[in-house]
């Protein structure tokens, strides 16, 4: 199968790297290698629509479909705007007061909001966030994302996805996304904030 890049090429994670972009790339085609697959539709939901992007753009023969889901605004522009995630304050907190009082502040985000009165989507909701490690807030992030001026090339098929109640920030940034990617469809889920997959499976 196609290779995403030179410096993805060992699967091998360092024992003290926090986990960023790279690491997980090198995971998916460690993955692929395992499974011997030499093809992929990737999804990407909320800050991993950044994992899938890159992958996409550095594998694109080995990438047959590209699913966007609730994607964040800095993929098209650096810098992210007031009601976006601030990661520097919660960098900040993680390190001052622990990981726990990063999640309590996480689960008030407008981006975590869930408009299902389902009890297991809440209570799903709930145990993701509890064991989520927190070790990409460790590493700095510029917010860009390399290879942007490749998106014209990419000739799979690209679906984007928001739920009507997603945040303003998000829903500009699905659409700007769907004008600048070829090949793309923007959905809209109804009855659903950016977590559309519990709001509205």
């Amino acid at each position: 199968m196609p290779r995403a890049s030179p410096e993805h090429r060992s699967g091998q994670r360092r024992e003290r790297d926090p986990g960023g972009i790279d690491d997980d790339l090198a995971d998916i085609e460690q993955l692929l290698d395992d499974l011997d697959i030499d093809s992929i539709s990737i999804v990407g939901m909320s800050q991993g629509a950044r994992v899938a992007l890159r992958w996409a753009l550095y594998s694109p023969r080995a990438t047959t479909s590209l699913i966007l889901d609730g994607p964040p605004c800095d993929l098209l522009r650096v810098g992210r705007p007031e009601g976006e995630i601030a990661l520097a304050t919660y960098r900040e907190l993680v390190r001052n007061e622990g990981i726990d009082a990063f999640r309590r502040h996480w689960l008030e985000h407008p981006l975590m909001r869930l408009y299902t009165t389902e009890p297991q989507a809440h209570a799903l909701l709930r145990e993701m966030v509890g064991r989520y490690p927190g070790r990409d807030l460790i590493e700095a992030d510029s917010g860009e994302l390399p290879g942007l001026r490749n998106l014209p090339q990419l000739g799979m098929p690209i679906l984007i996805i928001n739920g009507e109640h997603d945040t303003a920030v998000r829903i500009g940034a699905g659409a700007e996304l769907a004008r600048a990617l070829p090949h793309a469809q923007l959905a809209i889920i109804s009855g659903a904030g950016h977590l559309s997959n519990l709001d509205n499976p």
